[in-house]
């Protein structure tokens, strides 16, 4: 119950809030890998990247070979800016959980932030083929599209994104750029 409203309260942005709900439900059960990677998540949010990057190896202590614990392990070495300790946790994201649209989305955006913009657009692209009608897929392939510096494109795509889920502040972010 309680990493259910954590995960509700961190949709809606009330990471303060999920932090809680995380705190109390480590309290009960101090080996729960989602609750780690979910509270290593929410720290990295508020920039406390030290603590998050504990909780992360919390998460993959309990859990090795669970794809999310090393999603927020690779989304806490993204904040430090730790870019190969992050890709290895991605690519091991990838690894298990092939079909996941996330994960890729996660290497694709990776790449951005490390300039390697080439490397960057199949993995970007692999996310939309895998969710087509994911707003945070579109948005993430509207921003290489702008770095590309195809304005047209990248407006399109933004625009999609926000037909999908008008809140998606990245799509936002590039169609402020674009337009």
């Amino acid at each position: 119950y309680l990493i259910d409203a954590a995960t509700q309260q961190m949709a809606r942005g009330q990471v303060d809030q999920a932090i809680a709900s995380l705190t109390e439900a480590l309290g009960e059960d101090p080996s729960h890998a989602r609750a780690h990677a979910l509270l290593a998540i929410c720290l990295r949010d508020r920039r406390r990247l030290t603590a998050a990057a504990h909780e992360a190896q919390a998460a993959l202590a309990a859990a090795p070979h669970d794809a999310f614990s090393h999603y927020a392990a690779g989304l806490v070495h993204e904040a430090r800016r730790e870019w190969h300790g992050a890709e290895q946790h991605f690519q091991t994201a990838i690894e298990l959980a092939p079909d996941a649209d996330w994960t890729r989305r996660a290497l694709g955006h990776l790449y951005l932030l490390w300039g390697r913009h080439r490397e960057a657009q199949p993995w970007i692209e692999a996310a939309c083929a895998a969710d087509p009608e994911d707003a945070a897929n579109l948005a993430l392939l509207a921003q290489w599209h702008l770095e590309a510096r195809n304005t047209t494109r990248a407006e399109e795509l933004a625009r999609e994104a926000l037909r999908i889920d008008p809140h998606e502040s990245d799509a936002l972010v590039v169609l402020g750029y674009a337009v």
